[in-house]
């Protein structure tokens, strides 16, 4: 991380992490019952599962935050740097956008 947008854009990028983090601990209901994994406009709840996997998104988050880093290592760019943690920072941005409506649909079924 050479350049101070660089640095931003890592620590705008941990901190949605770690809000999606959170947000699976805190927003989700510990309940021992299944709660929806996916949904669909046509068909509704097609999958269901234990609210821990709901932890696969943040997870895939971090899969997302720390595999720019092997790409920095190899190209010291500060531009090729920047397009890198904005990409991830849409991840991050969609990933954070899901566990909300997720949220939002437990919210409304419990």
């Amino acid at each position: 991380m050479a350049d101070q947008p660089s640095r931003w854009l890592f620590v705008i990028n941990l901190g949605l992490n770690l809000s999606t983090w959170f947000g699976v601990w805190f927003g989700i209901p510990h309940r021992a019952q299944l709660v929806p994994i996916h949904y669909t406009i046509y068909f509704g709840i097609d999958l269901t599962g234990a609210w821990t996997k709901y932890f696969w998104l943040p997870g895939a988050g971090l899969l997302a935050l720390i595999l720019p880093l092997f790409a920095i290592a190899v190209s010291s760019h500060p531009y090729w740097l920047r397009s890198w943690w904005l990409m991830i920072l849409l991840i991050q941005i969609l990933l954070v956008l899901s566990l909300l409506t997720a949220g939002l649909h437990l919210s409304q079924t419990s």
